[in-house]
């Protein structure tokens, strides 16, 4: 992943992962947490996380998930179970944005009187 993922508040979003070399075909469990507050936690196993390739897997972020978050800069963390041992991943940047959902459709034109 080479770039930011960014989400608005209270919107669905999927998003894809890539892993680089790592094969996750017979990954057992593949757990991705963002670190907002509350914490966004999807798994393989739990649901929220689906394969997409041997290297590339889909994260359904639901708009519940990201309404009562501020809008921010967070990082996120992924870790995979392979042949029972947990593998950390890592992505660089591995930053997660929240975009504010509040919008103004005050005026038109440019009148700003």
């Amino acid at each position: 992943m080479t770039r930011p993922i960014e989400v608005f508040q209270g919107e669905d979003a999927t998003i894809i992962v890539e892993t680089g070399t790592t094969d996750l075909t017979a990954a057992t469990e593949i757990d991705f947490r963002i670190d907002t507050d509350p914490q966004i936690a999807k798994t393989l196993t739990g649901g929220g996380v689906s394969a997409v390739s041997a290297t590339r897997f889909s994260v359904a972020i639901d708009a519940a998930n990201t309404s009562s978050v501020r809008a921010g800069d967070y990082k996120y963390q992924c870790r995979a179970t392979l042949g029972g041992k947990l593998r950390n991943g890592r992505f660089t940047p591995n930053k997660f944005i929240v975009r504010d959902s509040v919008f103004t459709t005050e005026g038109s034109g440019n009148d700003y009187s």
